[in-house]
Parts: structure tokens; sequence; C-alpha cells
């Protein structure tokens, strides 16, 4: 078992579609001919060549109309990813998702343009009809045309997983309904519909199934109908709906940054994929609550971060409790106060001081730093740590073990997080690296250490030109595909706020791994659920980046949570 994806090339595949266009150019050219400038029997002639050329062309113009190829159509897992210009076509068009109520998943629908190419391309997804001819809601299925960006230089990821190289990557998801309107997008640059594909070009589409909570359980099939001007297709969608319903609150916690976009839409966006919004004005806060919203961050930074270990002191408590009495009521109110000061042992103290103030006025402490036994008492009197979330690499997991282990035994938080390539084994977020590893770290990894949450720096720290090329330079040059980037501007597809990539519908799944699991350990079958994440997550260096073993894992964890009738 390993985290390694043999690395695949990405050949430079067309970068615009060409269209292709039927010409007229012979009748114009027999019609233009007058006919009567020597005489009727000229004339005649003419009339003859007229009527002869057109029948020829009636004739030669029927056999293209004929033979005109029809897409070739093949589904895949929501959870691989899909080529550009693929040797050859995929097989199958039926497309499977298991999953429970209140939860979101997603299939493939790929579309392979045959020799002449396709034009006016688009997707249809009919209702899908289940036990007694219930219908799921036309509410639960959402399209994608999934865009693809250009990788030119491969990420620096050393050891395994490599980078899968230079080439085109499916990822910004164009949505055909703009989810802050429930109207099609307007018009702009990146259409979700009507596209034109060239010959050997393939075009994925992401088919979303969100299914209510309430929603009888059983299997619902519908169908889906890929047309285009040279002809449709049609596949089977089937939707099979566990008796499960996770619970509205989610396990694992999150907080993910934004750095640009800071409008309501893009906030639920994230809360949809169960990840928090670092931080949301608490103007705002109550509107999101019925989406999820969970976490209120207050913001006060202490200037403290990676080679620089200096923090300022603690603002009064008067100005914490005025600024915590804002946050929305039941939210889990915290300060990141300092970043990646793991190493900044002199500061002990300051922590310690920041701890008790943000204690006394209800607010916990979050740190990017592995867990310090000498801050296991912040000194007010309560025996509890200076810092109540922390955020941890891989490696500091596994250099800090035995704190770890300390700190989830204290009842700290301890969660994972990832930045550009920092291991040579554990799941790296870049565009360029393979899928599981997006699903991997926040899912079945981090059940597998006890970890209990995950942070990510940036969702939208756009490049120049993000809907062409991520790519995120670092001081020392290296070129980091996707880094700090899972969200899109939506300008450029016509919707209000961002879109969603294809790497943070693979966060989600990672996110629903871990809820899975831990149902099934509040259920009294936590060792059960142990065997078989181990099973392909055997620690941060041995790990599968097999989609269908995974998926395999899922499943059973479900059959479990059936089987013993778990609640959420």
């Amino acid at each position: 078992m390993t985290g390694a994806v043999a690395p695949k090339g990405r050949g430079a595949a067309a970068l615009r579609t060409r269209g292709t266009r039927v010409g007229t150019s012979v009748v114009t050219a027999v019609a233009a001919r007058p006919i009567g400038a020597g005489g009727p029997r000229r004339a005649r002639s003419a009339i003859a060549a007229v009527a002869a050329g057109l029948a020829a062309i009636c004739a030669v113009g029927a056999a293209p109309a004929a033979a005109a190829a029809a897409p070739e159509v093949w589904t895949l897992p929501g959870s691989a990813r899909a080529e550009r210009a693929p040797a050859a076509a995929g097989s199958g068009r039926t497309a499977t998702v298991r999953l429970a109520r209140r939860e979101t998943r997603a299939v493939q629908i790929v579309v392979r343009a045959p020799a002449g190419g396709l034009t006016d391309l688009s997707l249809a997804v009919g209702r899908l009809s289940g036990p007694g001819g219930r219908m799921l809601p036309a509410s639960a299925v959402s399209l994608y045309r999934e865009h693809f960006v250009r990788v030119d230089r491969p990420s620096p990821m050393r050891g395994e997983p490599a980078s899968e190289g230079r080439g085109l990557y499916g990822d910004a998801l164009i949505p055909f309904v703009d989810p802050a309107t429930g109207r099609p997008p307007r018009p702009a640059a990146f259409r979700p519909q009507g596209v034109g594909l060239a010959a050997g070009l393939a075009q994925p589409y992401l088919v979303d199934v969100a299914i209510p909570a309430g929603t009888p359980p059983g299997s619902y099939a519908g169908t889906f109908t890929v047309t285009s001007g040279e002809g449709a297709v049609s596949g089977t969608l089937t939707v099979v709906v566990d008796p499960i319903t996770l619970p509205a609150k989610r396990s694992a916690g999150t907080a993910f940054k934004l750095w640009n976009a800071f409008d309501l839409s893009t906030a639920r966006l994230l809360l949809e994929h169960g990840v928090q919004p670092w931080m949301v004005d608490p103007a705002d806060q109550r509107r999101l609550t019925a989406d999820g919203l969970a976490i209120a961050n207050l913001g006060f930074w202490s200037y403290a971060q990676i080679a620089r270990c200096w923090m300022a002191k603690p603002p009064a408590l008067s100005e914490i409790r005025r600024r915590a009495a804002r946050q929305a009521a039941g939210l889990r109110v915290f300060n990141y106060t300092a970043d990646e000061i793991g190493g900044c042992t002199e500061l002990d103290d300051e922590i310690l001081a920041w701890g008790r103030r943000l204690h006394q006025a209800g607010v916990e402490q979050l740190i990017v730093m592995p867990p310090r036994p000498t801050l296991f008492d912040d000194g007010g009197g309560t025996g509890r740590s200076a810092v109540d979330i922390w955020v941890v690499l891989p490696a500091q997991q596994v250099s800090s073990e035995a704190a770890v282990a300390a700190a989830l035994a204290k009842g700290d938080a301890v969660w994972s997080y990832t930045a550009l390539a920092p291991d040579t084994r554990s799941p790296k977020w870049l565009l360029d690296a393979p899928p599981a590893s997006f699903r991997m770290l926040p899912g079945f990894l981090n059940r597998r250490y006890g970890l209990t949450g995950v942070l990510y720096w940036a969702v939208d720290y756009w490049p120049k030109a993000p809907w062409t090329v991520l790519d995120y330079v670092s001081g020392d040059g290296k070129t980091y595909n996707g880094e700090g980037v899972l969200l899109y501007p939506g300008r450029p597809a016509g919707v209000e706020g961002t879109v969603a990539s294809l790497r943070l519908k693979w966060i989600r799944d990672g996110l629903g791994d871990y809820e899975y699991a831990a149902i099934l350990e509040r259920c009294g079958q936590g060792r059960a659920a142990a065997r078989l994440v181990a099973s392909v997550a055997a620690d941060w260096w041995n790990w599968s980046g097999d989609g269908a073993a995974i998926e395999a894992v899922r499943g059973k964890l479900a059959d479990l949570v059936v089987r013993h009738r778990c609640a959420p």
C-alpha cells in the first residue's frame, strides 16, 4: 500500500476547439453559370448540367449526414480525473452513486468528439424515479461542465506521490445554474452548454447529487442525455440512497481561509462542501447558520509566524469580550493567533498569556504548531492548555506523536494541514497531485491518527489568470500549481461570487469518509471502522492512491452503519 500513483504524462492537447463547417461552394459554382448566353441549346445543356450537379450534390451530401458520428460517451466515478485527449474512448453508459441522506456526491459523464468534431454540445439529466414511483426533487441534481487549466511546469513534489506532469487538468466547474440566482449564467467567456469540441478531445461533465433529509431509502434511476449538432447519446444514472442520515453538524472541524471573495454566495459554496469559511462578517453570520456555519474567528493577530519568533501582547480583555459578543450565538468562537511557530520555544510565556486572556473571554486559541507539553496548562487554574486547537503537518504529527496523543487525551483539538509539498510521501493539495491526495488527508488519514479537523491557508489566492494557469510561485522561484486555490472567480463563468473546483469535491468526499468512521465510533463499532480505515491508510507514508479501493472501504463503512442501525 502506498501513496504513490504512477506519473502519467499529459500530451500537449489542442487548447482550442475548432468548428467544422459544411460548405456549399459546388452549388454556388454551378448555379452561378449564366444559362442564356449561348441560346436555347446551351441553356438546356446548362440546365441539364445544373440538374446533374444538384443530383450529384444530393447524392454526395446524403452520405455525410447518414455517416455523421454521434458523440462517444462513457461514465467515470466522481473521484476520478478525466483526460483532455484520451487515447481511446471509455466504456459504459451507466453511472451509479451511493450516498446517505444529507450527503452530496458526484459522478462524471465524459464525451469524446469523433472525427469531424462536435458542435452545440450539452447534457441533460431527467428526473430520478425510485420506490413506489417516488421522485427525487429536480433540485437534487446539479450539472457542471469541467474546464481545463494548464500546468506548464510540474510541481516539485519530491518522492511519492509525484506530479502527474505537464498538460491540461479538468478542475474549474462551470455550473448550468447560478446557485446565487437560480437562473442560467449570464453570457460570459466560459459557457456551460452549447460548446464545440474538436476531434479526439474529451469534455467531462460533473453531476452532483444531493439527497435531502427525510428521503425514503432505495434505488432511484433516470436517464441522462448528451446532445450535439451531430447526434444524441443517452445513458442511465442510478442513485442508491442508504437508510443513513448524516448529522447536520459534522464531526471534523474545518477552517479554510478566504482572501478575495467575501460574498455570501462564496461562504455558502464552501459550507455546501462541508468546509467552514475561516472568517465571516458578524453581520452575515446569522444568515449562514441555517447553511451550517459553525465557527467564528475573532481575527486578533500576534504577528508571530514562521521565521518571526516575536509576539505582540494580547488585546485587552474588554476588547476580546466586545468582539466575541458580536458573533452569532451558538458558534465555536476561536482566535487564530500565530502561524507555524513550532520552533519558537522562547515564546512559551507569550503563548500562555494569550491563552489565559482569550480563555477569560470564553474564546479558544488556535495556533499552527505541534503540541508542546510546556503549554498544556495556561496557568489560569483550570488545567486547560494554552492552545485549544493545535494544527500540524503530517511530519510534525509523526515527530510529536506522544505530545499529540497527550493533547488529544486532554480534550484538545489537533488538526492537520498541508501547504506546498512539505515532505516526500504525505498527500499534497496541488493541481497536478493524484486525486486521492485530496480525499485521503481530511478523511481516512485524519481518522487513522485520531485528528479532529483540517485547516487550509487559502481557497482563493488567485494568480493573474486563474482560469488559464494556476501558477503559485514561492519565494525560491518554484511553481506549485493550484496552491491556495480551490475556488475560481465566478465572473468568467457568468455567475455571482465563485465557482468550485473538482478538487474541492474530492475534499468533500474525504470529509464524508471521516464522518462515516466517526458515526461508527459513536455507535460502538470504532474498532471495526479502524480496521477498514487502516486497509487503505496505514500511515502518512503508506496510503492507497487507488480510487476503487478507497470507494470500496467507504461502501463497507456504510454497510456497517446500516447493519448496526447507527444514529448520526
